[in-house]
């Protein structure tokens, strides 16, 4: 079972006292980190731009009037075939890539509680990736990022 997924009622808490002292030392930073995820987010999606224009794969887009965190950077390819065919070439680039979304319908306890299925948040969980974001990354190495995802795209 994937931390992702529901499996009963109430939360995960998987913070021991390590992880908690990390965060704290975050949590004191945060508007520091939070500015600079924000500036990488802005970075990837720039560079992405041009690809979601020629219809390739479509990039997150802020809810106007809101501000976002920076928390994740994903996108959205045409198909599962095409997900996993860019997670492949990125991971031999040793770039890590994840797809953590389960759609609540096909988590244990969705499936508990009901047998209706959910075609749409399957399709899009299926053709989801997430792209490295953290603070410390560099522009340059989003650009390595984004060079290897056009390269790939493009053919």
């Amino acid at each position: 079972m994937d931390k992702y997924s529901w499996v009963d009622i109430g939360s995960s808490f998987l913070a021991n006292e390590i992880t908690a002292a990390f965060l704290y030392a975050q949590l004191e930073r945060a508007d520091e980190l939070t500015k600079r995820r924000v500036e990488l987010w802005n970075i990837y999606c720039e560079r992405l731009e041009p690809l979601e224009r020629q219809g390739k794969l479509a990039r997150p887009a802020p809810v106007p009037g809101c501000e976002h965190n920076g928390h994740i950077f994903w996108i959205h390819l045409n198909d599962t075939e095409a997900r996993d065919s860019l997670a492949a070439s990125l991971k031999a680039r040793g770039i890590g890539t994840a797809f953590h979304y389960v759609p609540l319908h096909g988590a244990p306890m969705g499936s508990r509680f009901s047998a209706k299925k959910l075609p749409m948040a399957e399709e899009y969980a299926n053709r989801l990736l997430r792209l490295p974001l953290f603070h410390e990354l560099t522009p340059e190495e989003i650009a390595h990022v984004t060079d290897a995802i056009i390269w790939n795209l493009n053919g």
